[in-house]
């Protein structure tokens, strides 16, 4: 797990948190002058039910994996990936809840989404391969000039674009850049 994750420790018995760190008070906006705080006050009615069915789970013994479910902490809510893991100490069973904010990852995913739109509304082709040279994508553009579709180029090199190049300097010039980890920008006449 990261650095940054928030970590809760629970009296299991009790279900009061006792133990938090300082991500966990960021996450939760937890207010420190509270004495007793229940290590479910962070959730909606919906939420709630299903962490308590993960959280008892685990705590009877049962293998889980992990959950994503949503927090509120009074300002927002809040995507958190929640791991718990249970043991014995001094004699009382505790529970650490971890809790991942997951915000920057769907932010990403996100921007990810944008990208590709944008990429697909551009009128010229766009390929975009690995480091190997293998296909991973093109655009819709690339699919109306070539003739190929999607389906039928990932997974295969760009030289399935053969055309009367008798010099080959723009094969050449392509793989110069894109082994070299840089971006290639030319024409293919096919």
């Amino acid at each position: 797990r990261s650095i940054d994750d928030a970590i809760v420790l629970v009296d299991v018995d009790q279900e009061l948190i006792i133990e938090y760190n300082h991500f966990a008070r960021k996450l939760l906006n937890i207010d420190t002058e509270k004495k007793r705080i229940l290590h479910y006050d962070f959730f909606d009615k919906k939420n709630k039910s299903i962490y308590l069915k993960y959280f008892n789970a685990i705590v009877n013994g049962e293998p889980c994996s992990s959950i994503d479910l949503n927090i509120f902490n009074g300002d927002r809510i809040i995507p958190v990936n929640i791991k718990v893991d249970c043991s014995y100490i001094n004699g009382s069973k505790i529970a650490q809840v971890m809790l991942t904010d997951l915000t920057s990852k769907f932010r990403a995913e996100d921007r990810k989404k944008m990208l590709i739109e944008a990429i697909d509304q551009v009128d010229e082709s766009v390929i975009i391969t690995d480091s190997k040279g293998y296909i991973g994508y093109v655009n819709s553009s690339f699919e109306k000039i070539s003739g190929y579709s999607m389906a039928e180029v990932v997974g295969k090199m760009p030289n399935i674009l053969k055309n009367d190049d008798k010099v080959g300097y723009r094969n050449k010039l392509l793989w110069d850049e894109i082994s070299n980890g840089r971006v290639w920008r030319g024409n293919f006449i096919n």
